[in-house]
């Protein structure tokens, strides 16, 4: 019921501000930025094993949403299922971090980019497919 609540506030909000709503591409490319984000902290923090764990998860993070994107872009329908599988890929890299930080006991500098980054990858999952 609060799915339905905030989709329907969304088509209102879109409707008066004359913009469209939101596709799945859409936040696949919030995904895209996000990450970028994430990647641009590994720099500053060191060279532990945990950085550099987050550091290939966010590469690979980024393979997997931008070939989701590309997808989502190819001329004629894309495929749905294709374009989840490498959106979930993504969001097992991005689990691969906390992973790493959950094993050490450390507390992740990543936090609130990778919940970000979940919940931006559930919209993808779970949204009316719109290209």
């Amino acid at each position: 019921m609060i799915i339905l609540a905030e989709a329907t506030t969304q088509s209102v909000e879109a409707k008066v501000d004359g913009a469209k709503p939101p596709t799945t591409l859409d936040f696949i490319n919030e995904m895209i930025g996000e990450t970028q984000r994430a990647k641009a902290k590994v720099s500053v923090l060191g060279n532990s094993q945990m950085v550099h764990d987050c550091d290939k998860a966010y590469g690979l993070t980024l393979d997997y949403l931008n070939k989701a994107a590309n997808m989502a872009k190819a001329s004629g329908t894309p495929n749905t299922e294709e374009v989840k599988t490498n959106v979930k890929e993504a969001l097992k890299a991005i689990d691969s971090c906390d992973y790493s930080y959950a094993e050490s006991t450390r507390p992740t500098p990543f936090i609130v980019n990778n919940a970000e980054l979940k919940a931006l990858g559930n919209k993808c999952l779970h949204f009316d497919t719109k290209w």
